[in-house]
């Protein structure tokens, strides 16, 4: 036992070294990792990396010491088995066929025939193989999903952690499928890597210590060294970065941050899975945020329940204009000429514009769709402790479409994306849709126009996350509205301006070249990808106003256009590096938040209107056209009312790469990360890019807005975590 044990050890110390130093190599060599913070002195990294060397020894030993005990449990029961095939009673018991068939020979015969294979798969698949396999399945396992968190911070700049985690677990086809768009050859390679690493871990490394014990014992004294000697390191770096001061800027994005974050985030984000584990673990133990951030004297109102048939008894004559609510992917402010854009990018929707009101301050809730497609819809603000969205949840919500289609409406749902991911759908079937469609029960092939070989072949040739193209989209609510029996509502969600901005062959290229193409990460792009998916992007969202056209152009055709309503913004921006990441999904800048929210209603006089909106407004502003009565519901403002100038908008974001929550008030904008325990501050007016961080040269201006920022979220989260409360009221707002 004694001499096993050494091999254990020898085995865990080999193997710690190998991933240490691998972590390391892969620190130098990732333009995520930790060694390539260039803005933290060098024996900083070092030093950050130390406490997920800890953390991957006290791992190693820990499932060394659980397989070595199984390995003793196996042998003894090996043990077991020979002694009990040895004793009397089993020699009696495994020969029945003797006393059956006292024949001469024929007992023996049955008897070879049944033991024989059965003496070959306790060869194959007894317990020591029985044990190695098990150890192989389990070392396997863990490699695979130490592989995938470093694959996770290679795409999007963060390990997932346990929020990412359980968001994969919940979205699982959904990954699997962004995973295979992203490399399928790695997406192949990491469980064959695994098994082989795992194999040469549980097979043949434990033969090389047994056999080469005195090398073995001098890896394990080395190893034991080194984890010392990181431990002096990782404590040093501790008491010289953890609480400096001192500013550093970031080149590429004129970013100021101090040493002491620079710091902790590359020990506890960037240096290895187990430091980001223990992060999130240590956090949600014992949450360090929002006890002294309010302020309880802001006015709040609470409105009770209302059935629809209360609701309808204060309805008077309204106009039954149709009503369709268009959310484009990733939609940038920027990318309309009328909101300032260097050219025309979609002119169909700059014609909508041209006839409505085109609020050019507006702001999404959120920067991942799963919380901000809702909000148009709902006028509720997203933020819940519970997420992915619940099956049948106890809190109330009424969407513009409950309302309508309890005053005569057909309602229909007709989207690109595939609505289950973050269980999305479970928020938006409320029964109040007459169809809904979506990429989970659309029958692509039927709906392929066989007519056009280059739009087939890109139908045949892409890998995308769960999405149709936005044409067949299209085509689906043209033959839905032309059911002109009753008034309608649709929401749209149009997904071809998701990256990766992929539009058929046959379609007219305005800013890029056919083939022409990019591969990227969440996390970055490098400076010769960005032109390239900057003109990928407009291309994209040129073919899309190229469908929302076809649209406009069947409605104005059946004479229906005279009585539409439409509502188009994106679900969120898109951020191209201004702050060092690509995408969305990420921090609250302007970039991914600010959102055009065009409205056009017959007879509307056209302007741009500069007051402060966001999505939650949709739904009391639509009701405001309409004449209708705003729900008790809806948490947003009508922007057809009287202007307020103290207004605040809310937006926030929690996803494995994030978990942020933002107010903007009165041009000063305040950007609360909950991980990283930071406050941010910028004035919008003099400084629009948000490049210059004020948060310290204005203290009152900061304290109020976080009172008011930590007012706002704890009065949601209480609310959604009070069943007592959304059994007879709605969601509370914040009179501000």
């Amino acid at each position: 036992m004694l001499q096993q044990g050494r091999v254990w050890i020898g085995v865990a110390a080999a193997v710690w070294l190998a991933l240490t130093s691998l972590e390391l190599l892969i620190g130098v060599l990732s333009p995520e990792g930790v060694m390539r913070q260039a803005q933290l002195p060098v024996f900083g990294r070092i030093a950050a990396t130390g406490f997920n060397a800890l953390l991957m020894a006290a791992l190693i030993f820990g499932v060394a010491l659980v397989l070595f005990c199984l390995f003793l449990a196996n042998n003894w029961l090996i043990d077991g088995v020979r002694r009990c095939r040895r004793s009397p009673l089993a020699q009696r018991l495994a020969n029945p066929l003797r006393v059956a068939f006292p024949q001469d020979g024929l007992a023996e015969t049955i008897i070879r025939f049944l033991i024989k294979p059965m003496a070959m798969v306790r060869r194959a698949f007894g317990p020591r193989a029985l044990g190695r396999g098990f150890r192989w399945v389990l070392v396997t396992a863990l490699l695979y999903a130490y592989a995938a968190t470093w694959a996770t911070l290679h795409q999007t700049g963060n390990f997932p952690g346990i929020a990412g985690m359980a968001f994969w677990m919940a979205s699982a086809v959904q990954m699997f499928q962004h995973a295979v768009q992203q490399s399928v050859l790695i997406f192949l390679a990491l469980p064959i890597l695994s098994g082989g690493f795992a194999y040469g871990l549980t097979v043949v490394l434990p033969r090389l210590v047994s056999r080469y014990q005195s090398a073995a014992l001098r890896v394990s004294l080395g190893a034991v060294a080194g984890l010392f000697a990181y431990a002096g390191v990782a404590i040093a770096g501790q008491r010289l970065y953890a609480d400096s001061d001192e500013m550093k800027v970031d080149p590429a994005t004129d970013v100021g941050v101090t040493i002491a974050e620079l710091f902790t985030v590359a020990r506890d984000y960037r240096a290895g899975p187990l430091a980001d584990i223990v992060r999130d673990l240590r956090f949600r133990l014992k949450p360090r945020v929002w006890t002294l951030l309010h302020d309880d004297s802001l006015p709040v109102v609470r409105r009770p329940l209302m059935t629809l048939d209360e609701y309808k008894a204060g309805v008077g004559d309204f106009e039954r204009y149709h009503v369709i609510v268009v959310i484009v992917e990733s939609l940038r402010s920027d990318q309309l000429k009328v909101l300032g854009g260097p050219r025309v990018v979609m002119p169909n929707l700059e014609r909508v514009a041209a006839e409505g009101v085109v609020f050019s301050n507006a702001y999404t809730q959120a920067s991942h769709s799963d919380w901000a497609d809702p909000c148009p819809l709902s006028s509720h603000y997203p933020v819940r402790p519970i997420m992915p969205y619940e099956k049948n949840p106890l809190y109330p919500r009424v969407m513009i479409y409950d309302v309508l289609k309890s005053l005569g409406y057909r309602t229909a749902l007709i989207s690109s994306q595939n609505e289950t991911w973050g269980n999305l759908l479970h928020y938006l079937d409320t029964g109040g849709l007459d169809y809904i469609l979506h990429s989970e029960t659309f029958e692509g092939p039927t709906y392929v126009p066989r007519d056009n070989p280059g739009f087939l072949e890109f139908v045949k040739g892409t890998k995308r996350a769960g999405k149709i193209d936005d044409r067949f989209t299209v085509n689906k609510a043209i033959e839905w509205v032309d059911d002109e029996t009753k008034p309608f509502f649709i929401y749209m969600n149009l997904q071809n301006s998701h990256v990766p901005y992929e539009v058929p062959a046959d379609h007219e290229r305005r800013f890029s070249k056919p083939g022409e193409t990019f591969r990227f990460t969440f996390a970055r792009l490098t400076p010769d990808q960005l032109p390239i998916a900057k003109r990928l992007y407009s291309e994209s969202l040129g073919y899309v106003d190229a469908q929302l056209g076809r649209l406009i152009d069947h409605l104005k055709k059946t004479g229906a256009w005279d009585r539409t309503v439409m509502v188009v913004t994106g679900d969120t921006g898109q951020a191209f590096m201004e702050h060092g990441f690509f995408s969305h999904s990420r921090d609250l800048f302007n970039e991914v938040m600010r959102v055009p929210i065009i409205v056009r209603a017959p007879g509307m006089k056209p302007r741009i209107d500069d007051r402060l909106a966001q999505h939650v407004d949709v739904p009391p502003s639509l009701f405001s056209l309409m004449g209708l009565p705003l729900h008790p519901s809806f948490q947003g403002q009508d922007l057809f009312g009287e202007e307020s100038s103290d207004r605040s908008v809310y937006m926030a974001v929690r996803t494995p790469m994030a978990h942020q929550y933002a107010v903007v008030r009165n041009d000063l904008k305040l950007i609360f990360d909950v991980h990283r325990n930071r406050t941010r501050l910028y004035d919008l007016a003099r400084d629009p890019g948000e490049r210059h961080e004020i948060s310290r040269q204005r203290p009152l201006a900061t304290e109020k807005l976080s009172e008011r920022l930590g007012s706002w979220r704890r009065l949601q989260m209480g609310y959604y975590a009070n069943v007592q409360r959304q059994k007879r009221e709605y969601p509370p707002t914040l009179l501000d």
